[in-house]
């Protein structure tokens, strides 16, 4: 038999108008009208909530993503709390979980979550101390391991892809029988460790990758005993990233059966999944025979650590929890009052349903019992006229996120993060894109592949070409019944700016996007990010929208509805000649050389009696179409008269009249 055991960052989303040519989706009642609640109930701060702010924002930025990551709401929350400094590790993993979700907001979850790693508990081998093994999160640095913060923590390095390895105990192969067990190992990964215990009868132990060992393959022959520890490449053996098999073998079919327990692991760079056993062993230990959990190991249970301690435990089932979650489950279930909502001492308390229907809802997809379908009608009871679920945001966004997952999206796999190299140093690479999608009550019917919420691909798999620079690319993928999902895999170019493969604005558009060595000669149409050139290389707009079609971007485009016009004209250079007979000055020049446009030009004279301020200036001439003015004016004996000229093609404040000597641009009178 194969086993599976796989992680990925996964996160259900809506999109709704995000994707050129996706299907509009109809949100649920509910779920469209607490939407609408949370984003008219936004602090203009980017926050939700009038305390404990980013508690609430973290939740609800969870949620939102979960609907459409791409939204103003989004981008101004994550904003918000990518500000906050997290005063203790519960607001540190909230504050991970709720950026983990904008796809600009990837690395820094990130790095909180390496944080937050680093903040982990040691673990405890005295087994006879009351909070026994330790191994998870206090509150604080020097607090003792808590059920709570370790399940919100598991939560956040789950959210941030930091997840992986798996585990049994007690699995039995009978003589001459074989398990197998399927692993996912990333491309960086450094190592890869079993540590096996044997019980009963010798087994062989394999490991390849890409399909299931053959019995000639090599093993490691482990009799009754350990604990073994296996590490490749150290023990002798070389490892291959991607999805491995390991085998359990017990090759002597007279042989009794075997009984073992094993832990697989990897390391990465920066990251070891040894961190995640041993805060899921504390939590292990710390449920109590009720199915619930306490504050700590020992503790009577408490409902809401009970629920937060369950949802954490869904994403590690690897490690073999099947018996915990159960459980917990049944915890649940006794907890529920008769009109099928949750609280505390009987009362009704809508984020406690809110939790509690999540629960049921992820334990028990795609097919639902009387429970969690008396929860969600509770929940759906429990909203108010106004959209929202008590006027809070932390229970509406708990109780929407319950209620579309109760819809049953689909699930997404974007495929293992990538890094490629610029071998050509033209600034861009070749890069395949590979996903996959699994629905529990119908069929996936569309693939969608974004960059910075700008689609760039369709189909589960598909040919790009990315700039220089890392890539939070969306996978969007879309059922029969017009539900979405999304998974994000970060896609890594590797080059320098030595050579061209500079992004001023940082928007992920690079300056020369098409490697032709000039910036600015295949600007970016609309929608369109790769192989050709930033329309607006100065000004962040990573969809490049263009709405006039003058390859030059809106949000740098002076008229953006005028594709005649994009920018000021530059500078005018002009010559003078004075006629001492007659006295008349006359003024020439050519038009500029950077035109700002296709539309004609017209220009304002301007003379004044100090170099220096031209405010107060006299126009000779307004929005004359020829090169040539003339001044019969002359200055007072020791005095003199100063000229400039103007270009206008109709962009607001008209055209330049060059920069003084302190390098500030020069002001200059209007000209009616």
């Amino acid at each position: 038999m194969i086993r599976r055991s796989s992680q990925r960052l996964m996160m259900l989303v809506v999109l709704v108008g995000l994707l050129p040519g996706a299907p509009a989706l109809a949100l649920p009642p509910s779920v469209a009208d607490g939407l609408a609640w949370l984003e008219a109930n936004q602090n203009p701060d980017g926050s939700w909530g009038a305390a404990s702010e980013l508690t609430v924002t973290g939740t609800t930025l969870e949620t939102l993503t979960a609907l459409d990551p791409c939204t103003a709401a989004v981008s101004g929350g994550a904003t918000w709390l990518a500000g906050q400094g997290a005063a203790n590790h519960e607001f540190l993993a909230r504050q991970t979980a709720g950026l983990a979700g904008e796809p600009e907001s990837v690395e820094d979850a990130r790095l909180l979550a390496l944080d937050l790693l680093s903040r982990r508990n040691p673990p405890e081998t005295d087994a006879g101390l009351p909070n026994w093994p330790e191994g998870g999160w206090g509150i604080a640095p020097g607090f003792e391991t808590d059920s709570l913060t370790t399940a919100l923590a598991m939560l956040a390095l789950d959210r941030t892809g930091f997840n992986g390895g798996f585990s049994v105990t007690d699995d039995t192969v009978a003589g001459g029988a074989t398990n197998v067990y399927e692993w996912f190992i990333p491309g960086n990964a450094l190592k890869a460790r079993i540590q096996i215990t044997v019980a009963g009868a010798t087994v062989r132990l394999r490991m390849t990758q890409g399909s299931p060992p053959t019995p000639f393959d090599p093993y490691f022959e482990l009799p009754p005993g350990g604990p073994y520890l296996i590490v490749f490449p150290d023990s002798g053996l070389p490892f291959t990233p991607g999805t491995n098999y390991v085998a359990i073998e017990n090759p002597d079919g007279l042989a009794p059966t075997a009984t073992y327990s094993m832990t697989a692991s990897y390391e990465t760079p920066d990251f070891d999944t040894r961190s995640l056993a041993e805060p899921l062993e504390y939590l292990r230990q710390a449920q109590n025979p009720d199915g619930g959990w306490g504050s700590q190991r020992g503790v009577a249970s408490e409902f809401y650590t009970t629920l937060h301690v369950l949802l954490a435990l869904f994403p590690y089932t690897s490690y073999e929890l099947d018996t915990e979650i159960a459980s917990a489950i049944a915890h649940v279930k006794g907890q529920q009052l008769p009109d099928g909502s949750f609280g505390f001492d009987g009362s009704t308390v809508s984020y406690v349903t809110a939790l509690a229907t999540l629960a049921l809802v992820r334990d028990e997809t795609p097919t639902f019992g009387v429970e969690t379908g008396d929860a969600v009608a509770a929940l759906n009871a429990l909203q108010d006229v106004d959209g929202s679920w008590d006027q809070s945001a932390y229970d509406t966004a708990l109780a929407m996120l319950a209620l579309w997952e109760h819809e049953v999206p689909p699930v997404a796999e974007a495929g293992p993060a990538q890094t490629v190299s610029d071998v050509d140093e033209n600034c861009i690479e070749n890069v395949t894109l590979s996903g996959s999608a699994t629905d529990g009550n119908g069929s996936v019917v569309s693939y969608a592949w974004s960059d910075d919420c700008v689609q760039i691909a369709t189909g589960s798999s598909a040919a790009v070409s990315l700039g220089v620079g890392t890539h939070e690319i969306v996978l969007t993928v879309t059922d029969d019944a017009g539900n979405t999902a999304v998974d994000i895999v970060t896609i890594t170019v590797d080059g320098t700016i030595d050579h061209g493969c500079a992004d001023t604005d940082a928007d992920g558009v690079l300056d020369d996007g098409d490697g032709s060595g000039t910036v600015g000669d295949n600007q970016c149409a609309s929608g369109v990010r790769q192989v050709c050139d930033d329309n607006c290389p100065l000004d962040s707009n990573p969809d490049q929208a263009d709405g006039d079609g003058d390859l030059f971007g809106d949000v740098c485009d002076c008229d953006p509805g005028d594709g005649q016009i994009w920018s000021r004209p530059g500078e005018v250079s002009l010559s003078l000649t004075h006629d001492g007979i007659t006295g008349q000055t006359d003024i020439s020049w050519a038009a500029p050389a950077e035109t700002g446009g296709i539309a004609a030009l017209f220009y304002d004279t301007l003379r004044a009696d100090d170099p220096a301020d031209f405010t107060v200036a006299t126009c000779l001439e307004t929005d004359d179409a020829d090169t040539l003015a003339a001044d019969t004016a002359t200055p007072a004996a020791g005095a003199a008269f100063y000229y400039l000229v103007r270009a206008e093609n109709g962009c607001p404040g008209g055209g330049t009249l060059g920069a003084g000597s302190n390098g500030i641009e020069r002001a200059g009178a209007a000209c009616p």
